[in-house]
Parts: C-alpha cells; structure tokens; sequence
C-alpha cells in the first residue's frame, strides 16, 4: 500500500530512529466493582502493585513511582497522601494505561501560560494539570510552526507513539507550547514582547524536536499570521485546549528528528498536503485537529504567497483570536476549571 504520506518520495521522507526511552507502565488495578450511591462510595477491594486505591466521584487511581516521587496518574503526591485519594484522575474504574517515562517528565516538570478567552495571561500551570479533560482541559498558550523549504514544500511530522497526546497523528511542522518563563512570556524587557516570547519557543523546541540547529533560524525568520482557539480531546483522559499562534517560516534546514517525539517526517507540496488531508479519514490516517483547522481554514490560501513576505504581513491577522470548532459555536463557554486546588493558576516568581 501507499505511504501515510501519500505522495511523499523516499527523498523527501525519512523515519526516525527507534526510540531508546522504556516506557513507564502505569497500572490501574481493580479488583471489586464499584457501585454507586447517592450518597457515598462502596469501598473497594484493591491490591497488586503500583498501589490503588478507591477515590471520590466513582473512580479509582493508582499511584506511580518515578524515581524517589510520587504521583497519582501524573499529579504530584500532594493530591493523594495517606491512602485517600482526594481528586479524580482516571476517567474509567478500571485502566491499564503505558505512558512513555520522558514524555510523563516533561508533562510534570514544565508549566505552560495559562490565559483568558482573550490571550491575557493569569498563571501557570503543568502540563499535566493543563491537559487533563477532567480540568477543561484549561486554555493555555501554544504555537504552531509551518516550516517550507526553498522549493516551497512544507515539513510535516508524524508524532510518535509515545506522546501523551495525540500521538501517532500527522500535523504541521512543529507543535507545542511557550513555558512560563521570562523569556518564553516575552517579560524580559520593556515594554512586554509576547510574540518575541513565542518565537523563542518556536527555535526551542524546532531543535527538541527535530534537531535544528538555532542559527538556521535567525527569530526574525519567523513570520507571525495570527492566533486561533480550539478545544479537543485527545482520548478520554487526555486533551488539547489552546490559543494557538501560527508561525510560517522558509528555509533549507538540517534534520535530525527525535525519536520520543517525532516517527516521521516528509516535505510535501501544496498538492500532496490536500490529498493528506482529504484522503485521511477513508486510509485510517490520523491528523491534528490544530493543523486541520489551520491547513484548512488558512494555510492554503497562504501558500500562494509564500517568499513574498510583504504579501504574507498583508495577509496576516495579529489582533483576532479565530475561534476553531466547538469554540466557534454560540454560547460555547470556557470550561476551564480553575477552581478545582489542582488546576488552579499558579503565581509564580522568577
């Protein structure tokens, strides 16, 4: 059969190498049927190993050692000391889940920006606490890379199997977050440089991930064409709700993809990416919802005038946050829970 990129040439396609990282087994053990009440919770019988115990709302989670700490599904021991599980975080009674080790690090050691409906920033937070469905998921700041070469062909990749979210689908070049960080907030001058902040985690994280080089590509590389909102869930535990700035950028790069966090890469011309696109659902190909909103809704239309970058400044929309999806729909409300302690907007110093 065909490639799942379809009409990527083996010139333009390659595959990462395989991930050296063990993934972490996080086993959620059941063994008693939980009923509900109206009232109060039936207690469970619990046992193997990590340990599990019965917690609010009718579910179960288990705790999992990482090293020397302690978490309940990716939340810090905090939430779940002394045998009593006080929040919900497993969705289902009964799960037996992998996460990949390094990818349940980085969700747990980095805070993203928490904003409004409106990019106004009003904390921090994990990633875990920021991607669990149970919290919202809450909205936070993002961006989506679009990479072209000379030739004109946009990079795209293919997530790997061990993200947490959204793995093993197709999307634009490079996806991810700005840190809550002086830098990555663009608070490290005056007057305060949101969009500087997010370039710098643009080249942050085009290295991370598929090891370009930060001198080939110089921050004004970069051009800035807006923002958009979606809201989606990756599965039943784990989602995506963003403020997304879009980025294109045009340059003949070095690639060295990393295997934790990319499975495949291919140029593809403007052809190639609709015939992705529009043949993905009948071939059993997975793609982003962030880069089908965006490919869709924009990036078509904007491929024209890519190398004109007068044109593209043009075309570009700075001030308006298009709402995508369900957040389009009226009387669509946030549902971030930022009341819950353990999603709540973290004030931090630098």
């Amino acid at each position: 059969g065909r490639s799942l990129a379809p009409m990527a040439t083996e010139g333009h396609r390659r595959r990462a190498p395989a991930a050296r990282a063990l993934p972490l087994l996080m086993w959620f053990v059941v063994h008693a049927l939980l009923h509900r009440s109206a009232s109060a919770l039936t207690p469970l019988a619990l046992s193997g190993s990590p340990s599990a115990f019965a917690c609010s709302r009718y579910y179960a989670k288990a705790v999992l050692d990482v090293g020397n700490e302690h978490y309940c599904h990716g939340v810090r021991s905090r939430f779940c000391r002394g045998g009593n599980a006080e929040r919900l975080v497993a969705p289902q009674a009964s799960v037996q889940e992998e996460l990949d080790k390094q990818q349940l690090r980085y969700m747990l050691e980095e805070n993203v920006i928490l904003v409004d409906m409106n990019d106004n920033v009003i904390g921090a937070q994990s990633k875990v606490a920021s991607h669990l469905v149970e919290h919202g998921p809450l909205l936070h700041r993002a961006f989506s890379i679009f990479l072209f070469d000379q030739d004109g062909r946009m990079l795209m990749q293919k997530r790997a199997h061990e993200k947490i979210t959204f793995p093993d689908h197709w999307t634009n070049t490079c996806c991810s977050h700005p840190l809550y960080s002086k830098a990555e907030l663009g608070t490290d001058m005056e007057p305060t440089d949101t969009l500087l902040g997010v370039k710098r985690a643009a080249v942050r994280k085009l290295e991370h991930e598929l090891g370009i080089p930060p001198e080939q590509l110089p921050l004004d590389a970069f051009v800035y064409m807006g923002r958009i909102h979606y809201i989606a869930n990756s599965d039943v535990t784990w989602g995506e709700h963003e403020i997304d700035y879009i980025l294109f950028v045009q340059a003949d790069v070095t690639l060295e993809p990393n295997p934790n966090e990319v499975s495949e890469v291919a140029y593809m011309d403007v052809a190639e990416v609709r015939e992705l696109f529009e043949t993905a659902e009948v071939r059993g190909v997975q793609i982003t919802p962030w880069a089908r909103h965006i490919v869709e809704a924009f990036v078509f239309d904007w491929w024209e005038s890519l190398g004109d970058r007068q044109k593209l400044e043009e075309l570009a929309d700075a001030e308006k946050i298009h709402r995508m999806g369900d957040c389009a729909n009226p009387g669509w409300t946030d549902p971030s829970n930022l009341q819950d302690p353990a999603a709540a907007p973290l004030q931090m110093e630098f």
